[in-house]
């Protein structure tokens, strides 16, 4: 029988400045579904921290699925992409077709709030740091066929680790409008009916 682990991410959760209701949402959905949840870990936001708990859940002795919660957000201390990375000894990869694309978004903005006499605002995150700030970042772990065209399969099962698993809205390739948490919700339930 699969087992599940889940490592919550984030330095605010243990300074106490934001509580976790990801992981308790989860246990409710693994407990309907019949999966054991063993333990839940909340770590820092530190690629050696998230390595170290990814290393110590994946290698406890019998078939496991491990959920990552938190630290993917758009702030320098979000370190879990980083870090998961880290552990499959691959490398993050930019994508200058999308830096092209949010420039000429930025470009049009510009030339349109001078047109009518606007003001200009763009996201100092996108100018400092070429980041987005939005409340449901996509992307990242995108979905695919195969590990040359996608991270995670239709499952969010992570292409050449069985026991990983991405469900959230990272498996999204590109934005599907307005508020898409339904979406992200129903998309991470189906791949929770479909674990093995």
């Amino acid at each position: 029988m699969v087992r599940a682990s889940i490592v919550v991410i984030g330095d605010e959760i243990l300074e106490g400045f934001v509580r976790d209701s990801n992981a308790g949402w989860l246990a409710g959905r693994l407990r309907d579904l019949g999966i054991p949840l063993d333990r839940i870990v909340v770590v820092p936001d530190t690629i050696p921290a998230i390595v170290e708990a990814l290393e110590t859940e994946l290698a406890r002795p019998r078939p496991r699925v491990l959920f990552t919660s938190g630290g993917i957000g758009t702030t320098p201390d979000d370190r879990t992409m980083a870090a998961v990375a880290t552990f499959l000894q691959v490398d993050l990869v930019g994508e200058p077709a999308l830096v092209e694309m949010v420039d000429g978004i930025v470009e049009m903005h510009k030339r349109l709030s001078e047109a009518t006499g606007g003001e200009p605002w763009v996201p100092p995150t996108w100018t400092i740091l070429k980041n987005l700030v939005t409340p449901h970042p996509l992307g990242g772990c995108n979905m695919g066929e195969t590990a040359e065209t996608g991270v995670v399969d239709h499952r969010g099962r992570v292409f050449g680790y069985d026991n990983l698993w991405v469900v959230d809205g990272a498996i999204i390739p590109e934005a599907i409008g307005r508020n898409p948490t339904r979406t992200i919700a129903a998309l991470a339930e189906r791949c929770a009916t479909l674990f093995e």
